[in-house]
């Protein structure tokens, strides 16, 4: 078994046997402790699971959904992103962007429950991309 990486523009590629994972530096350049709350396996178990997705924008997430589940708001509403991978109808993991710690798990816990259409035209792969939740 093998294990490569290079960097092209922005990008850092990961390689492993003829799997590869492509993700934005910066994803790849924080330590684990500056990350957001996340269900999302580790860079080793994401390159031994082997499968590739497809970035979309957030529109498109949102009409491709079919089962959308928002948090209850709270009083001093603030915004946190997730970032999510969809594979076939359910999300497969979610990881919170930024935000306040105690909202980032309600927001990744509201984003595990999304569902998405079967049938995305010509996006039918496995996809990832971000969500916005004002909680």
């Amino acid at each position: 078994m093998w294990l490569t990486r290079f960097q092209t523009g922005r990008r850092l590629v990961v390689v492993l046997g003829v799997a590869a994972i492509s993700a934005p530096l910066s994803a790849w350049s924080q330590d684990a402790s500056e990350r957001g709350y996340s269900t999302c396996p580790d860079v080793e178990h994401a390159v031994i699971r082997s499968v590739l997705y497809r970035e979309v924008t957030e529109p498109k997430l949102l009409k491709w959904a079919k089962v959308k589940v928002y948090p209850k708001k709270s009083t001093v509403p603030e915004i946190v992103r997730v970032r999510i991978q969809v594979e076939g109808e359910r999300v497969f993991c979610a990881e919170a962007l930024d935000g306040p710690a105690v909202k980032q798990k309600i927001a990744v816990d509201s984003a595990l429950r999304w569902r998405f259409k079967k049938n995305r035209g010509d996006f039918n792969d496995s996809l990832i991309g971000t969500l916005r939740f004002r909680l």
